[in-house]
């Protein structure tokens, strides 16, 4: 049995991957062989010994590759295409099949903010029902901008299984870069948005623990959804299983924090720093989180009661993705 998986990032997140790796490794000793690829962007010699290091700790049936990804970047920026967090890598996933060896049938994508605390056999043998890639729905996100996506599920592409035979097949590498270059507009889902609109109708959903970000370890279900109703996500035992039994912990910004930066109130920072310090960057100094709107949200998040701190972020939220979508569409 064995496990590809991907991860693209540039050197200042280089460190977060390694600790998402550190985890990952650390919870499935029992697949057969592990094979990580890592697209770069001008990840320092540094941090690239100390991710083969990471790796090479946990046995010679795990094997780390290291890719140059300056040649996507040269093609995004040909096509107008903006920077997330001053980096191209989010869009490196488009490019999955120039990336990985040509006998990988079966990968899964990781985003650098994921950690893995459990076992991920299950998705080597997930059958794909003829679909090209198997991920976890969220109620909200850029379908808020996109009207042909607003009566359709939505999807996150932090973690993605691909199906590769089928991914060849449809041609989807090709097709994306072509709509890249040929439409002239940008989301702020970035490509996330790009991939929901392709795959709308070529994904099957796995279950929520695979994807579990950290609105939803804070809020119960009921609070959530007053705030973000949806008639596609899962249900409330569904919603559950996921908050007891989480797989994948997605540690997207939580009160404009991720688990790394000092004084962080981010609900799996515990888990973080728990794999920080099995890591290749044990001692790593976490980060200042500065900023008069992320400084105001947590005084506010503090001051208030949780459900009412989420209704108006919720509506902060909407104004704001409706404001910067229709600039980012223009």
């Amino acid at each position: 049995m064995k496990l590809n998986v991907l991860y693209a990032c540039d050197d200042n997140y280089a460190p977060y991957a390694g600790v998402s790796i550190c985890s990952l490794l650390e919870n499935n000793k029992e697949i057969d062989e592990i094979t990580i690829y890592v697209v770069s962007e001008n990840i320092s010699n540094n941090n690239i010994t100390l991710l083969h290091k990471q790796v090479e700790k946990y046995g010679n049936k795990r094997e780390l590759k290291i890719v140059d990804g300056q040649q996507f970047s040269k093609q995004l920026e040909l096509y107008d295409k903006i920077r997330y967090r001053g980096s191209f890598a989010t869009y490196y996933r488009i490019f999955v099949e120039m990336i990985i060896d040509n006998d990988v049938e079966r990968l899964l994508y990781l985003d650098c903010d994921t950690l893995i605390v459990g076992d991920l056999r299950s998705l080597l043998l997930l059958n794909f029902n003829n679909k090209t890639i198997a991920v976890v729905l969220i109620p909200t996100g850029e379908k808020n901008v996109i009207t042909e996506l607003n009566n359709k599920p939505y999807f996150n592409a932090g973690v993605i299984l691909y199906n590769i035979l089928s991914w060849k097949k449809n041609n989807y590498t090709a097709k994306l870069i072509d709509s890249l270059k040929n439409e002239r507009v940008n989301y702020s889902d970035v490509d996330q948005a790009w991939l929901n609109k392709m795959l709308t109708n070529d994904f099957i959903v796995l279950p929520l623990k695979y994807n579990m970000g950290p609105h939803g370890l804070v809020y119960n279900y009921k609070t959530l959804f007053k705030c973000y109703p949806s008639k596609f996500f899962y249900t409330t035992d569904e919603f559950e299983d996921a908050r007891k039994n989480p797989v994948i912990l997605h540690t997207l910004r939580f009160l404009g924090q991720f688990p790394w930066h000092k004084n962080s109130l981010h609900p799996s920072k515990k888990t973080f720093d728990e794999y920080l310090k099995k890591s290749e960057w044990n001692g790593l100094e976490k980060t200042k989180n500065v900023g008069f709107l992320f400084s105001l949200e947590r005084i506010i998040y503090l001051i208030t009661p949780k459900w009412l701190f989420l209704r108006l972020f919720s509506l902060f939220e909407k104004v704001y993705l409706k404001h910067r979508g229709a600039k980012l569409l223009e």
